[in-house]
């Protein structure tokens, strides 16, 4: 009987009193919601990605070093580049992956919604789903591709094509535009 309510009282604690942010399922974030909820928007190129400990030694923290190539909202110098910072990373031979966070590749370029921590870091707003990266289709055209394409959403209504999960570059560039 002793074990039968351990069992019970784990399982409760599980699902209603743990972490919500290690439990959550991510909810599609609407791009006027994303837009609205930035700081800052931005059209930048990945430099440089690193990764540390926090100070607490706990979590791994990265840092990309980002070079805005187009300010679309906010106040922001074009060139001079900003530090993203995100969950998840690799120090050493220690790894942490983090299944929402918003992952950043040296060399790529994307549309990022930020949200300012303090003068000198940023985070991506809405987590993966505030970062579009931009791509090209067969044609050589410039799109930007949806972070929610492989995740299973209908991400028709937001103007993409529902197969290929992507939408011209200055389209959504102009949609973004007529929401400020």
């Amino acid at each position: 009987m002793g074990h039968i309510w351990a069992c019970c009282m784990a399982l409760f604690l599980v699902v209603f009193v743990a972490d919500q942010e290690a439990f959550s399922l991510v909810q599609p974030v609407s791009l006027e919601e994303l837009v609205h909820a930035s700081d800052v928007i931005i059209v930048g190129k990945v430099e440089s990605v690193g990764s540390h400990l926090d100070t607490a030694q706990k979590v791994i923290l990265s840092t990309a070093v980002v070079k805005p190539i187009m300010i679309l909202k906010g106040e922001l110098a074009v060139g001079l580049p900003i530090k993203v910072e995100y969950r998840g990373g690799k120090v050493d031979d220690i790894e942490m992956k983090v299944s929402e966070a918003v992952k950043f590749g040296e060399g790529e370029e994307a549309v990022l919604f930020l949200i300012r921590l303090d003068n000198a870091r940023w985070r991506v707003c809405g987590r993966f789903q505030g970062k579009y990266r931009i791509g090209f289709d067969e044609d050589r055209n410039r799109v930007i591709i949806s972070p929610l394409h492989n995740e299973g959403y209908d991400i028709r209504q937001q103007g993409f094509d529902a197969e290929n999960g992507w939408i011209l570059f200055f389209e959504f560039i102009n949609r973004i535009r007529r929401m400020l």
